[in-house]
């Protein structure tokens, strides 16, 4: 079923909507080329192909236990496919991705086949310590089975209408609400935990922690665990590896596998 994204756009969404046709006039005077609407369309249905893929894939993920596959696997399938959204090759590269995930399903294929607690991860990449999200599966049977980078594929981009901009608008409008903004993004989290029945939550918290604070409150309402991690994703002078998985290693076992038990 087509989704609207929202009945009225938002005073954001109708500036943008103005901002996004200078653009066009701004390129046509520039380059001498000439807008075609009838492309742009073409460009925007292939965008929502692509992430309705996405979605089916993230909904196989969310219900499938032991999970078929880890974050640190599926971000790349997701993220490399999404800087050529609008491409034919994006779209069939989601769909070449939905059906190994779903062929793994059906194989009854396990990322960890010891899994015993399901967590999530909130916040950008660690990406100078990928090994992190499979560190604890030994230890602790924890698999990752969510990060935003597929969630946000699947809810964040699918806008349909009439009107080929005001969908584009609608769409960049709404990112950091539904990101990093309450009330949206702390209700979206928490669906997203629940969708993905996870034990427990690994938030990373940058710089500024106000906006963080609302999404660990929510889920700790919840009766989900969160362990805030206080670290800059791109700068691993702000992150000690021995101390996180430590403090970690204490949190599965103090918070999280009870609750996982009770």
């Amino acid at each position: 079923m087509r989704r609207a994204a929202t009945a009225r756009p938002s005073r954001s969404a109708i500036s943008l909507v103005a901002e996004l046709e200078g653009l066009v006039r701004f390129l046509e005077t520039t380059t001498g080329r000439v807008f075609r609407e009838s492309r742009f369309r073409e460009v925007m249905a292939l965008v929502n192909e692509q992430e309705e893929w996405n979605r089916r894939t993230r909904d196989l993920i969310a219900r499938t236990r032991p999970v078929p596959l880890r974050v640190d696997d599926s971000i790349s399938s997701v993220m490399i496919p999404q800087w050529h959204r609008g491409t034919v090759w994006a779209r069939d590269a989601a769909k070449r991705f939905h059906d190994e995930v779903a062929a793994r399903v059906a194989g009854g294929d396990a990322a960890f086949p010891g899994e015993r607690l399901r967590l999530m991860w909130i916040g950008r990449g660690l990406w100078y310590d990928m090994d992190f999200y499979r560190y604890f599966e030994e230890r602790h049977g924890a698999v990752f089975v969510w990060s935003m980078y597929l969630a946000i594929a699947a809810d964040g981009y699918i806008r349909y209408g009439d009107d080929p901009m005001r969908a584009l608008a609608a769409r960049f409008a709404a990112f950091s609400d539904q990101l990093y903004r309450p009330p949206w993004s702390n209700e979206w989290y928490l669906k997203e935990a629940r969708l993905h029945q996870v034990d427990g939550v690994v938030h990373l918290i940058g710089e500024d922690a106000r906006n963080g604070w609302f999404i660990t409150e929510t889920l700790e309402r919840a009766g989900i665990p969160v362990f805030e991690l206080r670290a800059d994703n791109v700068d691993q002078r702000t992150y000690d590896l021995t101390a996180v998985r430590a403090a970690i290693d204490d949190w599965l076992t103090s918070r999280v596998a009870g609750r996982a038990l009770a």
